[in-house]
């Protein structure tokens, strides 16, 4: 539930900026629930007196709110409830009356609500500013305006969308896409939202690492569909899949202004916020 909005401004020199705590939302997939599937954060809307529980979507170009596809839009001055948060003018439905759920997302915010970019601490449930510091930055191609790192799969590299939207998947792509995928275990077969549609996955255990930037990835669960519109859609933006928050842990800072990406390990991190509770991944 977001409750009211507990800011940090944070004390040890060159961490980050100003915080926001996030909250993870737990998404049910029939008898199975991904207890940290989204990533929800307090938005202040311009015209709405109360903060509203987005959820954050790296893998979404445009913030929107649920609305009916034919709702009018109006330009709101939007931002992420918290001081020192700068405010950006984005097309937006008419919230409407809230969900019964109090913590139910009503909405999406998208990279265009961060064009600066943002820190995004998985341990310690923190949304940050993003500011100068000695990240080891490394190129971000962006594919309709949302990240795409690549990731080394067994030998080969692969070019991966990078979606919080995704937040309960670690790697989802096919086994004409990925070795990793291709040779992982099979383990059962869910029926997910993904993709703007109810998508038959098939949950695997890889056998063959993964790493990203030089660092290991350690997923329990890899996942792989079997779509051939899918899997052309992606092949025609050159890419191989998504990667997921439950991939991560540590620290992901995303520079979106100059387009580049890093990421700190929660055992690498230099900070207590990065170690407090690290190795937390999402499972079903």
């Amino acid at each position: 539930m977001i409750g009211p909005v507990d800011v940090m401004m944070v004390a040890a020199a060159g961490v980050s900026g100003p915080c926001v705590d996030f909250v993870w939302r737990p998404i049910s997939f029939g008898p199975y629930t991904a207890e940290r599937a989204a990533i929800i954060i307090p938005i202040t809307v311009e015209g709405v007196g109360e903060a509203l529980p987005f959820q954050l979507d790296t893998g979404s170009a445009r913030s929107e709110i649920y609305a009916d596809e034919n709702a009018p839009l109006t330009a709101r001055q939007v931002r992420v409830s918290g001081a020192s948060w700068p405010a950006r003018a984005v097309a937006l439905a008419d919230p409407g009356p809230r969900p019964a759920d109090p913590g139910e997302p009503v909405g999406t915010a998208g990279v265009d609500l961060f064009p600066d970019g943002f820190v995004l601490r998985l341990a310690t449930r923190q949304l940050c500013q993003l500011s100068p510091q000695d990240w080891a930055w490394h190129p971000m191609r962006r594919v309709n305006g949302s990240p795409v790192i690549v990731v080394e799969d067994d030998g080969q590299t692969v070019n991966l969308l990078l979606d919080t939207g995704s937040a309960a998947f670690s790697i989802l792509s096919t086994p004409a896409l990925s070795r990793g995928i291709a040779k992982a275990e099979p383990v059962r077969t869910l029926s997910v939202p993904s993709f703007g549609r109810e998508l038959t996955v098939r949950e695997l255990r890889p056998v063959t690492p993964f790493r990203v930037f030089g660092h290991p990835l350690a997923p329990e669960r890899v996942y792989a569909f079997a779509d051939a519109d899918i899997e052309t859609m992606l092949r025609s933006a050159g890419i191989e899949g998504l990667i997921g928050l439950s991939a991560f842990d540590g620290e992901l800072a995303f520079d979106f202004a100059l387009d580049q990406i890093a990421y700190r390990p929660a055992w690498s991190c230099p900070s207590m916020w990065c170690k407090f509770g690290c190795g937390q991944r999402a499972s079903f």
